[in-house]
């Protein structure tokens, strides 16, 4: 059970990334002025490369380790260790 608690928290905060077409951008784009929204909604072809570049280089896991680490912090619950123990099974 917990494994799929972090497995939805590490999707969800994944999913608030201000890249078109995640939610994140939706979030950003109701901010902008609507000539730079439709600008920045213009990057969406190059979502998968610019997300593979950020994992590739680490930017990726250095924008959902912190908040991931904030959830176990604030919930008290342990996702790593069952995690590993399912995955050892």
């Amino acid at each position: 059970m917990a494994f799929a608690i972090f497995l939805n928290l590490i999707l969800a905060i994944f999913n608030l990334i201000p890249l078109p077409p995640l939610d994140g951008s939706h979030i950003l784009a109701g901010f902008l002025p609507p000539e730079a929204e439709i600008k920045y909604m213009q990057i969406q072809p190059f979502t998968f490369i610019i997300l593979l570049f950020m994992l590739l280089t680490g930017i990726l896991g250095a924008i959902i380790s912190p908040v991931i680490n904030l959830w176990i912090y604030i919930l008290g619950i342990d996702f790593i260790n069952p995690a590993l123990a399912l995955l050892s099974r």
